[in-house]
C-alpha cells in the first residue's frame, strides 16, 4: 500500500515493543498488555495527525487486535487487565475519542500456515500456540462485533500475493470514500 502513497504504520509489538524487551506473543503477561494499549493510544494520535494533513494510512493492528490479544493471555492466566482495558476503550468509542477506521482488512490464514511464518520472522514475536492463535481470532470478532460493529471488515486470503490484495483493499476503499 505503500507503493500507492499510503503511510503504513507497523504493528505495535514489532514497531516498539519487542526492541525494548517487552514479552510479547505467547511471553505476553500484564505489562504487555497494558504497554501495547498505551502504545496503540500514542499511534491512534499519530494518525490523527496525518490524517488531519490529508494522508491516507493504513496501519497493522489496532485496538480490537490489542484487546484479542489480551483476552487469550486473560483465558491463559497470564493477564489480569483485559476486563479494563476493554471497558477503557468503550467509553472512549461512546466519547468519540477513537478514531474509527474506515474499515479492517482481516487477513485470513490457516493456523498452520500462521505458524510457519512466525517461525520465519527475525523478530523474536512467537504466538506459535495454535489455542492462543485461536482465541485471539475468536476474541477479534467478539470484540469488532461488540464495540465496532459499524466497521465494516474486508476479510481476505493470506495466502494470496499482497499484490492481489493490496488492489482488493484499495477497491474497497474507493467503495467506502465519502463523496
Amino acid at each position: 500500500m505503500e507503493r500507492s502513497g499510503w503511510v503504513f504504520m507497523r504493528e505495535v509489538s514489532v514497531s516498539v515493543l519487542d526492541g525494548e524487551g517487552v514479552p510479547i506473543g505467547d511471553r505476553g503477561n500484564e505489562d504487555t498488555d497494558r504497554k501495547i494499549f498505551a502504545e496503540d493510544w500514542k499511534r491512534m494520535e499519530k494518525v490523527r495527525a496525518l490524517l488531519g494533513e490529508g494522508k491516507d494510512v493504513v496501519a497493522d493492528g489496532y485496538f480490537p487486535t490489542t484487546l484479542a490479544f489480551a483476552a487469550a493471555r486473560f483465558k491463559a492466566g497470564q493477564s489480569r487487565c483485559y476486563a479494563e482495558l476493554l471497558e477503557t476503550y468503550r467509553e472512549a468509542v461512546r466519547a468519540g475519542r477513537v478514531i474509527r477506521p474506515t474499515m479492517y482488512v482481516r487477513l485470513v490464514v490457516p493456523i498452520t500456515l500462521a505458524i510457519e511464518r512466525q517461525n520465519s520472522r527475525t523478530e523474536s514475536l512467537n504466538t506459535i500456540n495454535r489455542s492462543t492463535l485461536q482465541e485471539v481470532e475468536d476474541n477479534f470478532i467478539r470484540v469488532h462485533d461488540e464495540v465496532e460493529n459499524g466497521v465494516p471488515v474486508l476479510s481476505l486470503s493470506g495466502t494470496e500475493p499482497p499484490e492481489a490484495n493490496e488492489l482488493k483493499i484499495i477497491d474497497a476503499l474507493n467503495g467506502h470514500k465519502e463523496p
